[in-house]
Parts: structure tokens; C-alpha cells; sequence
């Protein structure tokens, strides 16, 4: 699973420095904020694979109610933007 959210989390770098080229070179503001809006969407695609797995992972050892609670607390911080 690691290895899949830093491929993502990669994918997500390039979109970033691609945003950071277009706005280098004067693209149109609307190409660029459709950019920002997939980079967005994808860290937040990234996000939520990582809240998937962390949660099977509390809810497997449901007697955990540190870890649980934690979670709790992260997707909280994750949902409020």
C-alpha cells in the first residue's frame, strides 16, 4: 500500500511543478486552474486510500481505541478543508 500512495503522491509532485511551469509562462488562467483543481482531486483521491487502509486496519484491531481515536481525529482534519 506504501508504495502505492507515494506513487500517487509522485504523480501529484509533477502536477504541481507542471502548474508551477504554466504559470512561469503566462498559461490561461482557466488551463491553470483546471490543473489545480486535478491536482486537488488527486491528492484528495490519495487521501482517501490512505484513510481506507488505515481504517480496515483500526477496525481489525477494534480494541485499539488510541489508534482508533487517532483516525477519528485525522479524518476529521481531512474532511474540514
Amino acid at each position: 500500500m506504501a508504495d502505492e500512495l507515494i506513487a500517487r503522491l509522485r504523480r501529484v509532485e509533477g502536477q504541481v511543478r507542471g502548474i508551477q511551469r504554466m504559470i512561469a509562462n503566462a498559461a490561461p488562467c482557466s488551463d491553470v486552474l483546471t490543473q489545480i483543481a486535478a491536482a486537488r482531486a488527486a491528492l484528495d483521491a490519495t487521501g482517501l486510500a490512505l484513510l481506507d487502509a488505515r481504517l480496515h486496519d483500526c477496525l481489525d484491531h477494534s480494541d485499539d481505541h488510541a489508534r482508533t481515536a487517532e483516525l477519528v481525529t485525522a479524518i476529521g482534519r481531512f474532511v474540514r478543508r
